[in-house]
């Protein structure tokens, strides 16, 4: 039974003055903790806003805050609009509530939207500062649905908020949230590992980054796009060969990284199973891991990647991974132009103190400042820390062999 310890005893009550004698019969205890978001279904108002709640915006749009609007079987609930975006976002967020640090939580609402919409985690840090991780990207809804996502808690993190937003023009109505520690049985693996996914094929990767691996005889799971091959920026297909005979893992990034939910099924199929025989055509002998462009998935993708001939796929969804996850729905952490030292050195402690899997997810390694993009002094300081410690560092393919 899933999230649920199971204690197999007979159970008869007697009750004695408010005392309850149990045994006898199956009795299943509930592996989770009550909900600690303030005002969860809305229903308090003070003031303007529902009580404990707030709303939220920063960047150069136009944003409509709605309270109290129609919810679940009418109760009430919030809304945002946005008319009018040139950047930015807008949100309705409760006040930031204390967690543990390394402990399991599960996050969920209910949500209509006539647009996408993103699921955001700001952590407030020991230190007093803030971080931010996104979880997910639930699409349009026209009638109620639910978003779920069960995620761990940094070490270096002590309180959190989570925003359910909307960053483009059209609407988002949000009802009943609820987050919830989870006692989850055992899944870890005998040990942490870490893996070093590179997306796209940036040429700056094949410049800057292998020759640092390969002095410290590290080995990685390159996602490459299998149509940009002759753009100038990516590496030529005797680069990619080069790192596969370096004995790094090549996987498939679709052939033109496009939004696969946007796609038809022959789209999907084109991108997904054609990528991955463009690489075998090329010579690389093993490609059975994908990745998802801009982290984008749903029910017909996973499908597809399965029918594929792939054992297992990474997403964008921010998190480590568990012995018992889900192969085709991988969690990672990304390593982009504000990421510091510290934020990878936590991610990796945690792994290994938690025995979990940490996928770090790199683009560009070079002195661009893009958003996606680390310097090769930062690279050289991470593995040097993996190397020094003793990290286990495996490929995406190995990761998920250790799975069950």
């Amino acid at each position: 039974m899933s999230n649920k310890h199971v204690l197999n005893f007979m159970v008869l009550s007697l009750i004695f003055g408010g005392l309850t004698y149990i045994y006898g019969l199956n009795y299943a205890i509930a592996a989770e903790g009550p909900n600690i978001i303030p005002n969860p279904s809305l229903e308090s108002q003070s003031g303007a806003n529902p009580t404990s709640w707030a709303r939220g915006r920063w960047g150069t749009n136009t944003a409509v805050f709605k309270y109290p609007v129609s919810g679940i079987n009418g109760a009430r609930a919030v809304e945002v609009e946005l008319t009018q975006r040139t950047s930015g976002d807008a949100k309705w967020y409760f006040a930031e509530v204390p967690v543990e640090a390394g402990a399991t939580y599960t996050f969920s609402d209910q949500y209509q939207s006539d647009v996408s919409s993103f699921v955001t985690i700001q952590y407030k840090l020991s230190n007093g500062s803030l971080s931010w991780l996104d979880i997910g990207s639930p699409g349009p809804a026209s009638s109620w649905s639910t978003f779920q996502k069960t995620f761990t808690v940094p070490s270096n993190a002590t309180h959190l908020t989570i925003f359910h937003l909307i960053n483009q023009v059209g609407f988002l109505r949000t009802d009943n949230y609820s987050l919830r520690k989870q006692d989850l049985p055992s899944n870890t693996f005998s040990e942490g590992f870490v893996s070093l996914n590179f997306d796209d094929g940036w040429k700056t990767t094949y410049q800057n980054a292998i020759p640092i691996l390969q002095a410290k005889g590290f080995k990685t799971t390159q996602y490459i796009i299998s149509g940009r091959f002759s753009f100038p920026a990516y590496v030529n297909q005797n680069e990619a060969l080069d790192m596969y005979n370096k004995g790094h893992e090549i996987g498939a990034h679709t052939r033109t990284h496009r939004d696969l939910v946007t796609l038809s099924d022959s789209e999907k199929q084109s991108e997904i199973a054609g990528s991955r025989q463009d690489l075998i055509n090329l010579g690389i002998s093993l490609v059975n891991t994908f990745a998802y462009p801009f982290g984008s998935y749903n029910a017909s993708t996973d499908a597809i990647v399965k029918q594929s001939g792939y054992i297992g796929a990474r997403t964008s969804d921010g998190g480590f991974n568990a012995k018992t996850g889900n192969k085709y729905l991988l969690k990672r952490q990304p390593a982009e132009v504000n990421t510091t030292f510290a934020q990878v050195k936590s991610w990796v402690d945690q792994a290994q103190a938690q025995k979990l899997w940490l996928i770090l997810v790199f683009h560009r390694v070079d002195s661009s400042q893009t958003q996606y993009s680390i310097t090769p002094q930062l690279f050289q300081q991470i593995v040097d820390y993996l190397a020094t410690n003793n990290v286990p560092v495996r490929t995406t393919r190995e990761g998920i062999n250790l799975m069950q």
